[in-house]
């Protein structure tokens, strides 16, 4: 814990950047944006499914790919959900609760790679960007699995990079 507070004073300022793009993602995620998009529905209900059936809508256990809508869509994000609706039951708020904590994380690891390449202004600068960006903030506050797909992969790059020196 110690190691998080020390952490926490060196870095005041992506600090704040951090909590501000959490509080644009968080705050009403359950009406903003207003409703649920047909393939959030269809995940949503999945992934319940999932949680008290064992088999998603169509009766097949553990889904790689769900059929939804005459195609389907992965079944990744109704796994991730999976935790997050056992908890606090099933709403919009629960559905979306994964992608908004993988975009929050996303800007600190945009920050981490920046800060590879640049100065610390300039991971400062492009933390802030992420946290602020429509695109983004969207994206986080939308529950598909092709948007959490970003955030996927800037993971591993930062380990690639950590690792690498």
């Amino acid at each position: 814990m110690k190691y998080w507070i020390d952490l926490a004073k060196q870095n005041k300022y992506l600090l704040a950047i951090f909590v501000f793009g959490c509080m644009l993602r968080f705050i009403q995620l359950d009406s903003l944006p207003a409703g649920l998009n047909q393939d959030e529905a269809s995940a949503g209900y999945d992934a319940y499914a999932l949680l008290t059936e064992g088999v998603d809508r169509n009766g097949y256990a553990f889904p790689v790919h769900l059929v939804a809508w005459g195609s389907g869509q992965n079944a990744l994000y109704s796994y991730l959900a999976l935790p997050f609706i056992a908890v606090l039951d099933l709403s919009v708020f629960s559905f979306r609760l994964p992608a908004a904590i993988l975009g929050a994380l996303s800007i600190l690891a945009a920050y981490w790679i920046v800060l590879r390449f640049r100065s610390e202004m300039g991971a400062l600068l492009a933390a802030f960007l992420v946290a602020i960006s429509p695109w983004h903030l969207m994206m986080s506050r939308w529950a598909l699995e092709a948007n959490i797909f970003p955030t996927i992969v800037l993971r591993p790059w930062r380990f690639c990079l950590l690792v690498m020196g």
